[in-house]
């Protein structure tokens, strides 16, 4: 027999033992990585007052061979506040955010896409600086942010991809500390939608 159709056959015979899985790993190789975001978010820490901004992130992640991936890191935003405690401002919130994402790669067989579903868990802090009638106006609060991700990776190189996602869930606020003009006061927080939009990159370290 024809030595060039032994060698075929030995080469389909190994490709036909490789798990569908594995042939999209360039996208994200197995091991650690790291990665970085921006996006826009829109949440409503406020009762009725839904507020629109911009996120940026940092992540470290981990990577398994069978497509799981665990993401963790920290985030920090800013919305456009225009109501707190039924009072009208004009200021920033800003969102401090410690994240954890479950992710799951679903390889299809594709060397430079790789979708991926999740989940999004953050605990978040929240706070605004403005004025009101002449006084200082502060508010601080925490929440939480449950919500389902779905996104894509796009290899650039063989470490590193471009990362493409999106969220949406719920995130319900506790109550919150308001001092206005040296007097404190305590205010509830509603449970509300949470949205985002977020590209970065992401660097593996694994090959």
């Amino acid at each position: 027999m024809n030595r060039s159709v032994l060698t075929l056959g030995a080469l389909l015979a190994v490709l036909a033992l490789v798990p569908a899985k594995a042939i999209g790993q360039n996208v994200s190789p197995p091991g650690f990585g790291l990665g970085l975001t921006a996006g826009a978010i829109t949440l409503s820490p406020e009762e009725d007052q839904r507020e629109w901004g911009a996120n940026f992130a940092g992540s470290a992640r981990y990577s398994w061979p069978s497509g799981l991936q665990l993401v963790g890191g920290v985030s920090y935003g800013f919305l456009d506040a225009k109501e707190v405690a039924g009072f009208t401002v004009d200021g920033k919130r800003n969102v401090l955010g410690i994240f954890l994402d479950p992710r799951l790669i679903l390889n299809v067989n594709a060397r430079t896409a790789a979708p991926y579903i999740g989940a999004h868990i953050a605990f978040l802090s929240h706070s605004l600086n403005s004025e009101l009638a002449g006084n200082d106006l502060k508010l601080s609060g925490t929440g939480w942010d449950f919500a389902g991700m779905i996104g894509v990776l796009l290899r650039l190189s063989d470490q590193l991809a471009f990362d493409v996602f999106g969220t949406f869930g719920l995130a319900p606020f506790g109550e919150g500390d308001l001092e206005v003009g040296g007097e404190s006061f305590t205010v509830d927080g509603p449970t509300t939608f949470s949205a985002s939009l977020a590209v970065g990159l992401v660097y593996s370290f694994g090959s």
